[in-house]
């Protein structure tokens, strides 16, 4: 039994230093209270938070990289109309197109396609169900669908999933697909399950927008979330603001919370 205790222990630690083995898991879980959690991670230092840094005008950054079709992307926007409409009442069926911003306008609400690319600064820090990840720092997450902003303040109708919450000119809700991705993989080896995960992920209220005692806008969402293997669970995002003109450098810290209850 010594001996077999013995062996298990040296070939253990090889094991967790072989790239095919990132879904090894201690198979207890670090949060009892949850089947899986996940936390993504973005730091920026002097952030510019303009619409040219989120938006995916026609869809190119999702196109570009080779994560999905033209059809599949456009199924999303569809897929993101419906949603809108059915959760907050917004109706872009129909709506005055921006050909500048490849968006739909209507009398409270702009929907606008958004993507972050394929950059490394938001990365997956730590997955409860595939620890490796974390602890080397290969992985990271890619988002692409359709935001809606809200240039109007008033009640959400009637007939929708969030009627009579209240919203303000600048909150937004996001429909979308994150994409857990493996560094140092093309996009034909992202077709490999085992270098890709997809979760589906929606708001179900629009963004808290808070001022900080510095007087910049901090956000924070809760959103729903769905995966084939773990089925539906919770999320949340919060931005948050450190630093100040007055007391530089300004660091904008992003932080996605990803669960699924056991």
């Amino acid at each position: 039994m010594l001996l077999l205790l013995t062996l298990w222990c040296l070939v253990r630690p090889i094991q967790c230093n072989d790239d095919d083995h990132d879904d090894i898991n201690d198979g207890q879980g670090l949060i009892s209270a949850f089947k899986r959690f996940c936390l993504e991670t973005t730091d920026q230092i002097n952030p510019t938070n303009n619409l040219a840094n989120i938006l995916d005008k026609n869809h190119t950054k999702a196109i570009s990289s080779g994560l999905y079709t033209k059809e599949r992307i456009y199924k999303i926007q569809a897929d993101g109309v419906n949603f809108y409409l059915t959760q907050f009442g917004l109706n872009f069926t129909g709506a005055f197109y921006d050909n500048n911003t490849d968006s739909y306008v209507i009398s409270n609400a702009i929907m606008y396609p958004y993507g972050n690319g394929l950059s490394r600064e938001h990365k997956l820090a730590f997955d409860e169900a595939n620890l490796i990840r974390g602890i080397r720092g290969n992985w990271f997450v890619a988002t692409f669908g359709q935001v809606a902003l809200m240039i109007a303040s008033g009640i959400f109708p009637n007939g929708s999933a969030a009627a009579g919450e209240k919203y303000n000119a600048g909150d937004i809700m996001l429909y979308a697909e994150v994409n857990f991705l493996k560094f140092n993989t093309t996009a034909n080896t992202w077709k490999n399950p085992r270098n890709r995960e997809i979760i589906h992920i929606n708001s179900t209220h629009p963004t808290l927008q808070v001022s900080n005692s510095q007087g910049q806008i901090e956000q924070h969402s809760k959103i729903s979330i769905y995966s084939k293997q773990y089925g539906f669970g919770d999320g949340t995002f919060i931005s948050a603001i450190y630093g100040s003109l007055s007391s530089p450098p300004i660091r904008q810290a992003n932080r996605a919370t990803y669960l699924w209850p056991s």
